[in-house]
């Protein structure tokens, strides 16, 4: 299970625009040996994979260190550099883009950033939209990381009033990212 390098460089530029260079080395000295060899000199190639392993890990510190614990700031994390990349890249598209177009298009891109799982537009209505991710374990952290990044996205297409839901079924190994607004 793999992860492309720009989910971690997100993670990279969160902590160096909110804390300074010193503290994203702070980060990689927080993980384990065993991810470090991966980014031992802290540098992230956006177009690299790295081990799931690595992006839970860098996680778990960011969580550790700013996040008081709370898995909340990866979400923040992650609708931020959505945002953030989005509206560099595809500023003038996202404000014409209806929110269903974007969502089919995420669904159908997530995996030239993950090699695990599968996701797939289960509901697309004018107001909510249900996304289902296949072949996945339990990992809240990872799931913060898709719901910040849905929202961050959604909310280029103006939205108002978003509130996105996530659940796992350990059964069925999915999760399923219910997201609807006005």
């Amino acid at each position: 299970m793999e992860v492309k390098g720009v989910a971690l460089k997100n993670s990279f530029d969160w902590v160096v625009e909110q804390h300074g260079k010193e503290s994203w080395k702070k980060i990689i000295e927080d993980i384990p040996k065993d991810s470090q060899q991966y980014i031992s000199d802290g540098i992230i190639f956006s177009s690299e994979w790295y081990p799931f392993k690595v992006f839970i890990d860098i996680n778990k510190a960011i969580i550790n260190k700013y996040g008081n614990g709370n898995h909340k700031i990866i979400y923040e994390i992650a609708k931020n550099g959505a945002i953030k990349n989005m509206n560099s890249i595809y500023k003038i598209f996202m404000k014409i883009a209806s929110p269903a177009y974007v969502t089919k298009k995420a669904a159908a891109i997530y995996s030239q950033f993950y090699t695990f799982g599968q996701m797939k537009v289960h509901t697309s209505e004018p107001t909510r939209v249900v996304l289902h991710l296949e072949g996945v374990h339990n990992e809240p952290i990872f799931f913060e990381r898709i719901s910040g990044y849905i929202t961050g996205v959604l909310t280029l297409t103006k939205v108002k009033n978003l509130k996105l839901t996530y659940r796992y079924d350990e059964k069925g190994k999915s999760a399923t990212f219910d997201a609807n607004w006005e």
